[in-house]
């Protein structure tokens, strides 16, 4: 429904943002194409479109199963004290946020 230039634009800004996944260079979206279809592609191809989605569902699993493992070691292993302060990590990265004029 649109043409490749545009296609391709949209591929490249999908989860670019700020708070987006990193997108297609991340690894995060991906595009397929469906040929002889129309804006009716899930009612045509319900299959096509469900083993598509289930593709992607299951590599975002794997990738949230991973983030979990890295919060349990590097989260919950914390005591609440370091839970409650910041450490020089965080406070180096504060510091090279442009600051706001008020």
């Amino acid at each position: 429904m649109s043409t490749p230039k545009l296609l391709k634009e949209k591929l490249e800004v999908t989860g670019s943002g700020v708070g987006g996944s990193g997108g297609e260079k991340a690894g995060r979206v991906r595009e397929h194409v469906l040929e002889k279809t129309s804006h009716l592609l899930p009612m045509e191809k319900p299959t096509a479109c469900a083993e598509h989605a289930a593709s992607w569902i299951g590599q975002e699993l794997g990738l949230w199963r991973e983030e979990e493992r890295e919060l349990e070691v590097g989260w919950w292993s914390r005591s609440d004290r370091q839970k409650q302060t910041t450490d020089a990590e965080w406070e180096s990265f504060i510091a090279k946020m442009p600051k706001l004029k008020l």
